[in-house]
């Protein structure tokens, strides 16, 4: 089952950081993005079809293109992770606050917009739980906005 964002869709999606994290980097990839299921120092982010975050870190990565961030997070805190193809931004809260200094945001490039985004994630240790909004499930936090919906069922809708 692929919980995903349509183009020019919205769409949300959590993770609960249970353990803490090393190395973490959540967001967003495309259908082209290459999974490694071993150890390796790449992650989400690290190519030109993936977007990460790191709230260990505080970075923000996509491509070649490692920048700083305010962001920060721990064990116990609840990651909120929005998709918007229609205005082409990614956004992540910590625990409900999008705003700037807890939120960050991508602006995407309006020249090559990608198509439908995947949920993504890469870490070397921590454990986290996913909601994708599936069965009805509640979110800790609202999204962005009520034009944003659950991952789970974007995609069956067209993300609107």
């Amino acid at each position: 089952y692929r919980h995903s964002c349509p183009a020019n869709g919205r769409a949300y999606y959590e993770l609960r950081i249970v353990e803490a994290l090393h190395n973490p980097q959540v967001g967003f990839a495309t259908s082209s993005f290459e999974p490694c299921m071993t150890s390796s120092n790449a992650g989400v982010g690290d190519d030109s079809e993936s977007w990460g975050f790191d709230g260990h870190g505080s970075w923000r990565w996509h491509g070649d293109n490692k920048r700083g961030c305010a962001l920060m997070w721990k064990a116990g805190d609840v990651i909120g992770l929005a998709c918007d193809l229609e205005n082409l931004q990614l956004l992540v809260s910590v625990n409900g606050e999008f705003s700037s200094p807890t939120g960050a945001v991508f602006q995407l490039d309006t020249s090559s917009p990608p198509g439908e985004l995947l949920a993504a994630f890469t870490a070397e240790t921590g454990v986290v739980k996913y909601n994708f909004g599936e069965d009805g499930r509640e979110f800790a936090h609202a999204p962005p906005s009520k034009e944003f919906l659950a991952m789970a069922k974007a995609r069956a809708q067209g993300g609107r």
